[in-house]
């Protein structure tokens, strides 16, 4: 399977709208392909960096009220040196701190925010003089959050562009690519779950299938709760979640909890 494109791109010709919507088509047939949504989205961070000037950018999407990190597109050597530095690991820049410091309608009525300062962002990984020891190390000018929606319109998610120094922002071209990201990730959101999955198979096909009770139950049971427990929670008979369990299975082609969760970890993050 060959990997997307990688050739030298200019604004604005490469982000309009018919472009835009190639890329996107290009994109989805790799992961048709079943090819990794990091995997095809690291063959994006030159178009990302040159469509965007952003020198970091990051995906981070609602995973059981808590907003962590998916994908990270890093370009400049610098700031890999300064993350190992401060040992900072992607996984760890999570935003759900974040927004205790501003208003999450704000991001929801606004879907953007401006911000000049990491001290929130690194809130809980860093203190506040090594935040800016980092801001100083990588030059770091200003980051903007575009809040990212579901296809009925649920806030699932952040994307978060990092810049240095003093880039000339053209939000016309990012909200372009807001767009270009968001249906790309939407298909891959289960948002009765809020769980992303890193691939379009069968499996992901397999899943969407199930109703949005069996969904909640599967959840459940790979959360490792006993039969007895998710019939308490869900307010159901033992019989109901019996026959929920039954449902999933055969719709999953799977005969046990251990098959089941072997087969959703080849597409589970």
């Amino acid at each position: 399977m060959s990997s997307l494109d990688k050739t030298p791109c200019s604004r604005p010709d490469h982000l309009s709208q018919e472009a835009i919507y190639k890329r996107i088509i290009q994109i989805q047939s790799c992961l048709i392909q079943e090819q990794d949504f990091q995997a095809v989205m690291n063959d994006q961070a030159q178009f990302l960096e040159q469509a965007t000037q952003a020198s970091i950018m990051a995906i981070c999407l609602n995973g059981h009220q808590q907003f962590t990190l998916e994908l990270s597109v890093t370009a400049k050597p610098q700031i890999l040196a300064s993350l190992k530095k401060y040992k900072i690991k992607p996984q760890t820049l999570t935003v759900d701190k974040f927004l205790t410091h501003y208003p999450s309608e704000l991001l929801n009525n606004e879907k953007k925010l401006g911000i000049h300062s990491l001290d929130s962002v690194f809130d809980g990984v860093l203190t506040k003089k090594q935040s800016q020891c980092f801001e100083k190390d990588i030059g770091f000018n200003s980051a903007v959050f575009h809040s990212l929606f579901s296809s009925e319109g649920d806030l699932i998610g952040y994307i978060v562009y990092f810049y240095l120094d003093n880039p000339q922002l053209e939000e016309r071209y990012l909200k372009r690519v807001t767009a270009l990201i968001q249906t790309i990730v939407q298909p891959l959101y289960d948002w009765s779950t809020q769980t992303f999955y890193s691939q379009c198979s069968r499996m992901t096909h397999d899943l969407l299938n199930l109703t949005a009770t069996e969904k909640r139950i599967l959840h459940q049971l790979m959360d490792a709760k006993p039969s007895k427990q998710i019939a308490n929670d869900s307010h159901i008979s033992m019989n109901t979640v019996k026959s929920h369990i039954k449902n999933i299975y055969a719709k999953l082609e799977v005969n046990s909890k251990m098959e089941l969760s072997n087969k959703l970890k080849r597409v589970i993050f």
